[in-house]
């Protein structure tokens, strides 16, 4: 019989978030801040056109804020890191997580999927929040196996409702 909920407790590492970012843009997340830089380095440009720059400095100039406007993507999660013990609670619902006395709750019609990468559990909103969830949050393999398993059933019957 299966459980109604999982709840598990860890602390995540700022590494994770890392990896997870760094993976999430090879696959993804290059296109969005390509479209950032180009978008922001012409508007930049356009709006500097014939302000009495040279058009070199004006391309230099523009070049430095469409690179200022996407440095700080990877940034900002690295910043808002939270290092302190997490509380994540799954049911048929959805995700409930507490950090100190922050706490947050997700239906899983708002999370996009659940994959395994590194043998973290990664449970990924439509925002591009992710929970990832390491296997030292689990006793045992057979622990981690069992939260992923109802994870899934969790999210794919959500589907169907």
């Amino acid at each position: 019989m299966a459980p109604e909920s999982i709840r598990i407790e860890y602390s995540s590492l700022r590494s994770e978030v890392w990896k997870f970012y760094w993976r999430s843009w090879r696959q993804r997340w290059w296109k969005t801040h390509l479209l950032v830089f180009v978008g922001v380095t012409t508007a930049v440009f356009v709006g500097l056109h014939r302000q009495g720059f040279s058009p070199s400095g004006e391309g230099m100039f523009a070049c430095g804020c469409g690179f200022l406007s996407i440095v700080w993507m990877p940034i900002f999660p690295l910043v808002r890191f939270k290092p302190q013990t997490r509380v994540l609670e799954i049911n048929a619902e959805g995700i409930s997580t507490t950090i100190g006395k922050l706490s947050a709750q997700r239906s899983w019609h708002e999370i996009v999927s659940i994959t395994e990468a590194d043998g973290n559990i990664i449970l990924l909103a439509k925002s591009g929040n992710a929970f990832i969830v390491p296997p030292r949050a689990f006793d045992s393999e057979t622990a981690r196996l069992a939260f992923l398993e109802f994870a899934k059933s969790a999210l794919a019957a959500s589907r169907h409702n």
